[in-house]
């Protein structure tokens, strides 16, 4: 069974969405480049951001990860950064687990890219 059909088993349902995505604009957009390198698909999609603030000289991102360990972690953060920069604006990037991630925070979107 490969990890797509595992995923798509443990989709099976579509849960109500944990936390509302941050409102969409350029600097989500932006941050729509930013790919879980498993899966493909965009860490807004997948929940991961869970807010996005311009304070005028930078952004703070709060976001947060599939899980504590993910050794893609550090790369997923530095490709926010770039993301943004991208667009001429300065991060700030915090990595928070409360609450944890959990498949609810998949928005329809990502649960749709999961299922092709």
């Amino acid at each position: 069974m490969s990890i797509f059909d595992r995923l798509n088993k443990w989709m099976a349902g579509p849960p109500e969405q944990a936390n509302p995505p941050p409102e969409p604009g350029p600097l989500l957009d932006a941050l729509r480049t930013v790919l879980d390198p498993e899966l493909g698909i965009d860490i807004v999609a997948l929940g991961l951001v869970r807010r996005v603030e311009d304070q005028g000289d930078k952004v703070h991102v709060l976001m947060t990860l599939s899980t504590r360990g993910c050794p893609a972690g550090p790369a997923i953060v530095t490709e926010v950064e770039h993301a943004l920069a991208a667009i001429g604006r300065d991060a700030e990037v915090e990595v928070t687990f409360d609450p944890p991630w959990t498949r609810a925070d998949i928005t329809p979107e990502g649960q749709a890219a999961l299922a092709r």
